[in-house]
């Protein structure tokens, strides 16, 4: 939502100063990677953590290597649909604005049967005795003492 705002503040900014404080807001919206790492964690099975953690990695770092050339394609495409040139600029940043808040409300559409795969995920392993903390030790009684599994 936050750089979807930003995005949309710099569209519709008439002024230099306007541009900036749509560019401050991006900046302090992007620090949003680990709020999206930890949410991850919540929504992901605890056996596909790793690969989702390192998908969000991947997506922000694509943002930061692909978005100038994505820019670069809609501008050219704007430049084809008659969109005059001093409104192109504007106009990447409504798409990419527009983009975002789809992307938020399909996360939101999603997430809740997420929620539930993770819960029953962790229902499951609780049920077949694994443990689902990395710091508890399994034990098992063996001729009346405890030993390491």
């Amino acid at each position: 939502a936050g750089a979807a705002f930003a995005n949309l503040v710099i569209a519709c900014s008439w002024s230099t100063s306007g541009v900036l404080v749509g560019r401050l807001l991006g900046g302090i919206f992007a620090a949003s990677v680990p709020v999206a790492q930890a949410a991850t964690m919540d929504v992901v099975p605890t056996k596909q953590v790793a690969l989702a953690l390192s998908r969000v990695a991947a997506a922000s770092q694509l943002g930061i290597v692909v978005g100038p050339a994505i820019s670069a394609v809609l501008q050219a495409l704007f430049g084809l649909w008659s969109i005059p040139a001093d409104l192109r600029v504007r106009a990447v940043f409504a798409s990419s604005g527009v983009f975002a808040l789809l992307v938020l409300i399909a996360g939101v559409a999603v997430g809740p049967s997420r929620l539930a795969a993770k819960e029953s995920d962790l229902g499951s392993e609780e049920a077949s005795g694994v443990a689902t903390k990395p710091d508890a030790i399994p034990t098992k009684p063996v001729d009346g003492k405890t030993r390491l599994v």
